[in-house]
């Protein structure tokens, strides 16, 4: 571990107590979940990048700006909240993991504005010849998660695949009709 992350992970924690930290390795990064419980006794996890850089932070409900809130309020419905982690990287954004009614975890992310950018779904919820080149790209791996962007990709709204393959991450997105789109990295 760098001495940045280090340090970033030293301040981060402040006067708080340090549970755990899970390093993850990707193809081209490496950045560490830290799991604390802060000063007032809430237990957090905010993700650390190798560089120092702040990429994740859980925050609850109530730090979210009103139009993400009520977007976040209005799609859990009757479900239960789980968890919400305010994201740096690109642009900030809000990943919210929730269960369903029935008992199912769910997800979905909203932008600054309120707008859904994107939304958890399961592999028969797609049409099928999306399917099939999902099953055909990940082979023997694993898939982790599949998300229904609103955000177009080369004309279309894909589905974005996180899994692993080979004991590393393996992400690619997938048009509706099943057109191969590219890796995400």
């Amino acid at each position: 571990m760098s001495t940045n992350a280090q340090s970033a992970i030293k301040s981060l924690v402040g006067d708080g107590s340090l549970e755990e930290i899970d390093e993850n390795l990707d193809d081209t990064e490496t950045n560490y979940d830290v799991v604390f419980t802060n000063k007032v006794g809430q237990e957090k996890t905010d993700t650390i990048a190798d560089d120092g850089t702040l990429e994740s932070a859980e925050v609850a409900l109530s730090e979210t700006p009103d139009a993400v809130n009520k977007k976040i309020t209005a799609q859990i419905a009757d479900g239960k909240l789980e968890s919400v982690d305010e994201n740096f990287e690109d642009a900030t954004n809000y990943d919210v993991t929730f269960t369903t009614k029935d008992g199912r975890e769910d997800g979905f992310t909203v932008e600054l504005d309120g707008s859904l950018s994107s939304e958890q779904v399961v592999l028969d919820e797609i049409p099928a010849p999306a399917q099939k080149t999902i099953k055909n790209q990940i082979g023997d791996g694993k898939i982790l998660r599949v998300d229904k962007s609103f955000v177009k990709e080369k004309g279309v709204l894909p589905f974005v695949v996180l899994g692993r393959k080979d004991g590393r991450p393996f992400n690619f997105s997938v048009g509706p009709r099943g057109r191969f789109l590219g890796m995400d990295y």
